[in-house]
């Protein structure tokens, strides 16, 4: 399996230990759940959605995120809108977007401050990505 990277700013990527709340939208449901499954059992509190609509109904009612996983292509819309969406709400928030796509097709439509990982994937390989967006700043904590 090859994944792609764009590679992470140091200067966004140390978020506290205390922030760990993860959105994931995907439409694929094996994703979604095998997404869950690891990013639960790695300790961060997970919402998954599979679906535009949904997502904008849950956005509002649920909180604060401290990181976005989007799937690009939704049936019901695309991870830039869920991204334009959740930004007009939390601007600074962290978006990694996942996708079967060519990276390069991509790329120059992305939004400020995300981050793409191209399917398929390995999912040891997607949460050492996640958690790249939780690394302490330093480890004498």
């Amino acid at each position: 399996m090859s994944s792609t990277l764009v590679p992470i700013p140091t200067a966004i990527r140390h978020l506290p230990r205390e922030m760990r709340r993860i959105i994931v939208v995907e439409d694929d449901i094996g994703i979604c759940a095998i997404a869950h499954r690891v990013l639960e059992g790695a300790g961060f509190e997970v919402v998954t959605i599979s679906s535009m609509s949904r997502f904008r109904q849950l956005i509002e009612t649920v909180g604060k995120f401290d990181l976005a996983v989007l799937d690009i292509k939704l049936d019901d819309g695309t991870g830039f809108d869920a991204a334009r969406y959740l930004r007009a709400l939390q601007p600074d928030i962290p978006i990694l977007f996942i996708t079967g796509y060519c990276e390069n097709d991509i790329v120059g439509s992305m939004p400020e401050n995300s981050f793409m990982l191209t399917k398929p994937f390995d999912f040891l390989y997607f949460l050492q990505v996640v958690k790249t967006f939780f690394t302490e700043e330093s480890s004498n904590e």
